[in-house]
């Protein structure tokens, strides 16, 4: 007589595809979350580097400068009634662009937060 061998080989995924899907929802916080610093570091760099290069007078208009955060935004702005002037310029002067040269001076840096923000969200 011949004996039977049990040649079955049981897997249990079930606890592994759990753990999988769980982690497939929340990449879009995970996500998220790498993004919001990355915009938000971003903010206060080009604020930082706009108010290097405001032209100043009376230093009004580059105390101004300041950032709201909200989530996945980031404002950057001056609030002084005569900054679109100054950066703009008027028929009787040039403009001098200060927020626009003050975000291509971040460029590098801001580049630098959203290639991290990507690194650790996909690691």
């Amino acid at each position: 007589m011949k004996r039977q061998v049990d040649m079955r080989i049981s897997i249990n995924i079930k606890s592994a595809i759990q753990d999988l899907e769980k982690k497939i929802r929340n990449v879009p916080d995970k996500i998220k979350n790498y993004l919001t610093l990355a915009i938000k570091k971003s903010a206060f760099e080009i604020e930082a580097e706009a108010k290097k290069v405001t032209p100043v007078d009376t230093g009004r208009l580059r105390a101004s400068i300041f950032t709201t955060l909200f989530p996945l935004i980031a404002i950057v702005q001056p609030k002084t009634n005569y900054a679109i002037f100054v950066h703009e310029g008027t028929s009787k002067m040039s403009g001098r662009p200060f927020m626009k040269e003050g975000a291509d001076n971040a460029k590098r840096s801001i580049d630098k937060y959203f290639t991290e923000a990507i690194r650790q969200a996909i690691k």
